[in-house]
């Protein structure tokens, strides 16, 4: 799995800007992918950029995406990181898809 995180860390790095929804879409799998791993706080600096350009996109898969984000941020809350982002979804991400 960290080799999975280091390439598509290096996908990311050398994507064109104008895929945008792409982007949003691969950093939170990305940030999904370092979660997984164990790196709580490095799957929140990448799920903060993935909301960087979130309002920018209309994409399904986003979506879903940012509903997962918000479920596995939820254990974590603790975290000062995990939670400011937690925030900060929360009032960037359509309101439908935040939780109660």
């Amino acid at each position: 799995m960290h080799g999975a995180v280091t390439a598509m860390r290096e996908s990311d790095r050398l994507r064109h800007n104008v895929y945008r929804r792409t982007r949003v879409k691969e950093r939170a799998i990305l940030a999904e992918r370092q979660w997984a791993v164990g790196h709580l706080e490095d799957a929140c600096r990448t799920w903060g950029l993935a909301l960087d350009g979130y309002p920018l996109v209309d994409s399904g898969r986003v979506d879903k995406r940012m509903t997962d984000m918000f479920s596995l941020l939820r254990p974590h809350l603790r975290n000062q990181e995990a939670q400011n982002l937690y925030e900060r979804a929360r009032e960037t991400v359509r309101p439908e898809l935040v939780p109660a």
